[in-house]
């Protein structure tokens, strides 16, 4: 990703202290005491409690504008996309991931329950889990196209990732995250080293399950980009996977 770059909803830096070899321009959060946390991390060259509806950027800042699993909880999610169109220089690119419109039916206990005939039953739990994570948008990629052309930004990226066995063992495992959580919170030391162990562990499996392409995800990534002074990008530049 090209600097200098904006990442919408960074929380406490961790996730951008692994993707990034360099620190990031600027990250943005409605938390402080996350954004301190990412201050202090040194993932960041500065930070700023921001609304990503109302950035308070100059056009054509920055060249990148990232987030990861952000965008889905903004009521106004049109508006973040008018506002990151507003800030991208020409040329710049969106890169973002969320949940797709797939998200509640891979769910590991909505399947058990369709098998079993509880149908009503598994459609109430995953809208509990949609509720519980505050998501407020799981669309496919064809609604996030739309959305994003009415923004003045083109798709030319959009790619499933989490297939169904994999979000299935997210589901499966999503009491001991609890613990882990509850863990983090009462500032349990062992709650990271045991994080690592079981990454290790499980890093080869479920890398090979994510990077089965072409099959129906629970999550997307999606690359959008602005045009530049010529216009929109010819159809046949699209990569879609």
């Amino acid at each position: 990703m090209e600097h200098p770059i904006l990442d919408i909803g960074c929380g406490d830096g961790h996730f951008a202290s692994l993707l990034f070899e360099q620190p990031v321009e600027c990250g943005i959060d409605l938390s402080i005491s996350r954004l301190i946390r990412a201050r202090d991390s040194g993932a960041y060259r500065d930070v700023k409690v921001a609304d990503a509806t109302r950035l308070p950027f100059e056009a054509g800042s920055f060249c990148t504008v990232f987030s990861n699993s952000v965008l889905e909880h903004i009521p106004d999610v049109d508006a973040v996309c008018r506002e990151v169109a507003r800030v991208l220089r020409p040329g710049g690119q969106l890169v973002f991931t969320v949940p797709s419109d797939r998200f509640g039916d891979f769910l590991f206990w909505p399947s058990v329950l369709r098998a079993v005939g509880l149908g009503p039953l598994a459609a109430c739990y995953a809208r509990a889990m949609n509720r519980v994570f505050v998501h407020r948008h799981t669309d496919g990629a064809e609604t996030w196209r739309a959305r994003l052309e009415r923004a003045g930004l083109e798709m030319v990226v959009d790619r499933q990732i989490m297939p169904r066995p994999l979000h299935a063992l997210w589901d499966l495992f999503m009491p001991f995250a609890a613990l882990q959580l509850l863990t983090r919170r009462a500032r349990c030391g062992w709650s990271y080293p045991l994080q690592r162990v079981l990454l290790h562990l499980a890093r080869e499996p479920l890398t090979a399950l994510l990077e089965q392409r072409g099959r129906p995800g629970a999550n997307l990534v999606m690359v959008a980009r602005k045009p530049t002074a010529g216009g929109m990008l010819a159809p046949s530049s699209r990569s879609t996977k």
